[in-house]
């Protein structure tokens, strides 16, 4: 059973109370339930009644952080009628001055202001120190770099009552801006889907750039293709200047989809066996977790798989009586302490399989 504590009642006279002075909206005598922590003394009445709600909204509010406090306080300076307009804007600045202005941060976790999103240079430094140590910091790049710690910026606000974009722009680059930077961007999503179905379509990544300089109908309709490209790039784009290395990257792209079959290694790793198994493929898998066998001499935490297709296979066998190579490299993941071994069998002219 729980008590309540001790709570002091005023008398209200039945006659109506003559309030002296300007009118004053009538009070109504609130029961105090709360106690002070020495002998359980009531605080006393706290009027109530007809208290008028004063609560701001994210319309109404001129607080730091409101809609209304970033347009007056002049640091917000431009202003966009929804996200479909800013996006609008977003393009065409990119394209009038041959720049990308990439998404970096994202905030949502105000209460006058619904999101908060920063959109920098490509050119400018990202992440944290370099932890990679040269081993001839002396010697130059012939390649210039291509982060300079340009400070340009686009910084835009959502609000929760209004579609309404208040944003900041600072458009001041370190670096040349127009068909000078166009080599500093990346190809749009638009091109890079078109390229991307080329490819899927077996067709060699070398003759989408050396199309033009062939005389067949195959290379005709490459060549088409890649036009249409061109015409319906905007100017100023990097699709303009589609290069190989670009072309390299989405078939790398491509082979590392059909090659990493789950973003977790040990898990890709394990399917890609089973893959290797129904292709005729031999196979031998020990994880680190997994018990050497017995004779192996292989260390408890050990890693090792082994591969041979069906093709060498037949080449060991046919070859494999007159010369056996073995070649180990390293640092080819990102794995430390991981070396990969081929075996070479040499034929009759020398040349290996």
């Amino acid at each position: 059973m729980s008590l309540l504590p001790r709570f002091c009642l005023s008398p209200v006279s039945r006659e109506p109370v003559v309030v002296a002075g300007p009118t004053a909206p009538p009070l109504m005598v609130c029961l105090n339930f709360s106690a002070s922590s020495r002998g359980n003394i009531p605080r006393g009445n706290i009027p109530c009644g007809n208290i008028s709600d004063n609560a701001e909204s994210p319309a109404t509010s001129r607080r730091v952080g409101s809609f209304n406090w970033d347009w007056e306080q002049g640091r917000f300076t431009r202003k966009w009628a929804n996200l479909a307009e800013f996006e609008t804007w977003h393009r065409v600045e990119e394209h009038a001055s041959s720049i990308e202005l990439v998404a970096s941060t994202t905030r949502a976790d105000g209460k006058l202001w619904s999101r908060w999103q920063l959109f920098v240079c490509r050119r400018q430094d990202s992440g944290g120190g370099r932890t990679y140590q040269k081993k001839n910091p002396n010697r130059e790049c012939t390649i210039p770099h291509k982060k300079t710690g340009c400070r340009c910026e686009v910084l835009i606000k959502q609000y929760p009552h209004t579609s309404t974009i208040l944003g900041c722009y600072v458009a001041d680059h370190d670096h040349e801006i127009g068909a000078a930077n166009i080599a500093h961007t990346c190809l749009s999503g638009t091109t890079w889907e078109q390229i991307k179905m080329m490819l899927i379509q077996t067709i060699d990544r070398r003759e989408i750039m050396s199309c033009r300089n062939q005389n067949s109908l195959a290379a005709d309709l490459i060549h088409l293709k890649v036009r249409m490209i061109w015409d319906l790039a905007p100017h100023g784009s990097c699709d303009y200047l589609i290069a190989l290395k670009e072309v390299n990257q989405i078939a790398h792209a491509l082979d590392n989809d059909k090659i990493r079959l789950h973003p977790d290694d040990a898990i890709s790793t394990r399917l890609l066996i089973r893959q290797l198994a129904t292709q005729d493929t031999r196979t031998f898998y020990k994880d680190r977790q997994d018990r050497a066998l017995i004779d192996s001499r292989l260390p408890e935490d050990a890693f090792v798989l082994c591969i041979q297709t069906s093709f060498q296979l037949d080449a060991f066998w046919c070859l494999g009586k007159n010369f056996i190579g073995i070649d180990a490299t390293h640092n080819i993941t990102q794995y430390q302490n991981i070396l990969l071994f081929t075996i070479v069998a040499r034929d009759d002219w020398g040349h290996g399989k």
